[in-house]
């Protein structure tokens, strides 16, 4: 029977405003945890604490399974071999403003000599 004005509504499923797993595990994931190291404070997510806990320990080898458990997230999640399909930025050297405005006018006094040619 499909609901309608005279009929109630199922009230099945989540209550409105309720949220789900991923999105708490999101929330707490990437919630920004002040921490001061050797007096330098700095800005960490929540995830970013328990990784570099889990990479101390590992690399301590306290905990065999955690080195283990560090290492399989290095393949997983690691940086990937980068030795095939390479490319090369190739981006022009800095200019101060001043430079840059002369060099476009003179990119635009030679396109006006040509422009002129042609009409010639």
């Amino acid at each position: 029977m499909r609901p309608n004005s005279t009929t109630p509504r199922s009230r099945g499923g989540r209550p409105k405003g309720s949220r789900n797993r991923k999105t708490i595990l999101q929330e707490i994931a990437f919630e920004q945890q002040t921490v001061r190291i050797n007096g330098k404070t700095k800005l960490y997510t929540t995830l970013e604490m328990i990784l570099l806990k889990l990479r101390n320990k590992a690399l301590l080898g306290t905990n065999l399974a955690l080195s283990d458990e560090f290492t399989r997230l290095l393949d997983t999640y690691g940086p990937e071999d980068t030795t095939e399909n390479l490319g090369v930025l190739v981006a022009p050297a800095k200019m101060s403003r001043d430079e840059w405005v002369r060099e476009q006018e003179e990119l635009n006094r030679i396109k006006m000599r040509k422009q002129t040619q042609k009409d010639s």
